[in-house]
């Protein structure tokens, strides 16, 4: 089923992680490469899920690390963190903390070059402001996922909390042209324990009902890539998985109801970029469109446009996830 790659922090919120255990093969964040700043900002908690192969530490590496500002997305972060540098009020908005060896050493010169970055403490992180923060973690996770996949190293979603840091990356390039995507809100399918669960309650749902689990999700994979292939017939897509994802969401909550699991549904959007083929091609409206109903609830399928992705590949499912509000979904 592949993990979420969670950004632009360390540490997700619990219910991101309650969710990447559920739903995914678990989670990886980006983290420091020196020892003394990776001890001080992974925790624990994380540690333990690392020892059981839930959580990933990933940290970035050459040519990643070297970022010699010749690949495409490194050229485009370049040029934006130029920008940036010269627009009045970027360096009075709120501050970013990012650990040293978090970024490619290149980008952390070039922020100090540039005076967006400050490093008042040598044992502590670097002061950033957010946007120019959120920009550079969310553009590094949307690289290290595809730079994983391509080395066969495990599929990684990106995951954020953060809109703005989604919405940054999704619009940077060194192109101008914009491609359609779609935009589907699963929260009300995928349903998050209640922040009174306890992790080990949920760890141990996971065990017990990992084939419910995995038939939900592969029914949820499976809907979003047919809905990037067959782009122009997206009530197709639903009216033909509509029983299968009925099916194995009743049957996943019902699991969770039997285990005491106390569900709560959160708003959570997949982007999902259409094929290469659709480019240029497809006539979208502005409003949402479409709702699937899923075992009593609904999947509300909207259009928007993106530009180009960074980290886009010819032939790869290109999915990344917002988790977009705290409050329960009515």
């Amino acid at each position: 089923m592949g993990a979420l790659l969670y950004y632009p922090f360390v540490v997700p919120p619990p219910e991101i992680i309650y969710q990447s255990l559920l739903y995914w093969d678990g989670f990886a964040s980006v983290v420091p490469q020196e020892k003394r700043f990776y001890d001080r900002a992974v925790p624990a908690p994380l540690k333990e899920l690392g020892d059981r192969g839930l959580y990933r530490p990933l940290t970035v590496r050459a040519p990643l690390y070297g970022a010699d500002w010749r690949s495409t997305w490194a050229k485009a972060l370049s040029s934006q963190l130029r920008r940036m540098a010269v627009q009045p009020g970027v360096r009075t908005e709120p501050a970013f903390h990012v650990w040293p060896t978090k970024l490619p050493n290149r980008i952390e010169r070039e922020l100090l070059r540039l005076r967006l970055a400050t490093w008042p403490d040598d044992s502590g992180p670097l002061v950033v402001p957010r946007p120019v923060g959120e920009l550079i973690i969310a553009t590094l996770a949307r690289e290290i996922a595809v730079d994983l996949e391509e080395r066969a190293d495990g599929a990684l979603y990106p995951y954020t909390d953060s809109p703005t840091a989604r919405r940054q990356t999704m619009h940077m390039t060194v192109r101008g042209d914009r491609e359609a995507a779609w935009e589907v809100e699963l929260g009300r399918v995928l349903p998050t324990p209640a922040p009174t669960t306890s992790l080990s309650d949920v760890l141990a749902f996971r065990e017990r009902h990992a084939d419910e689990r995995a038939r939900l999700m592969r029914a949820v994979h499976r809907l979003l890539g047919d809905l990037r292939r067959d782009y122009e017939h997206p009530s197709d897509v639903i009216t033909e998985l509509r029983r299968e994802l009925d099916e194995a969401a009743e049957e996943h909550r019902s699991a969770g109801r039997a285990a005491g699991i106390a569900w709560a549904s959160r708003s959570v959007a997949a982007t999902v970029g259409v094929a290469a083929a659709a480019l240029g091609a497809l006539v979208v409206p502005d409003a949402a469109w479409l709702m699937g109903a899923v075992s009593g609830y609904a999947i509300n399928i909207a259009t928007r446009e993106i530009r180009p992705m960074l980290a886009y590949r010819p032939g790869r499912d290109d999915f990344s996830y917002l988790h977009k509000v705290r409050k329960e979904l009515r």
